[in-house]
């Protein structure tokens, strides 16, 4: 299995993926780990929560999904937002 099937295969990184499908707009960091945390848990959750999410989502995975073309991550200003071209990630093979 290579880098992109592994990032793949992680239900956090297809949930990142997945509030991103039709949606044109950046959305910051923390409200994107807002929606995260509050879909893996079904509920609301707390603020440390959310910042467990972030960094984890910071460190592990935008930055991969930026470089295979699936999102684009400003870590500066700490937006994430669809990439035009990306392909649709439900075609994409997972090994």
């Amino acid at each position: 299995m290579d880098e992109r099937d592994r990032l793949l295969a992680s239900q956090r990184c297809r949930l990142v993926l997945e509030h991103f499908a039709g949606r044109a707009d950046p959305v910051d960091l923390t409200a994107l780990a807002s929606a995260i945390a509050t879909r893996e848990q079904n509920h609301d959750t707390g603020h440390e929560c959310v910042e467990h999410v972030a960094i984890s989502r910071h460190h592990v995975h935008l930055s991969m999904l930026s470089q295979f073309g699936l999102l684009e991550y400003d870590a500066g200003n700490a937006r994430v937002a669809s990439c035009p071209s990306r392909a649709d990630t439900r075609t994409l093979p997972i090994s």
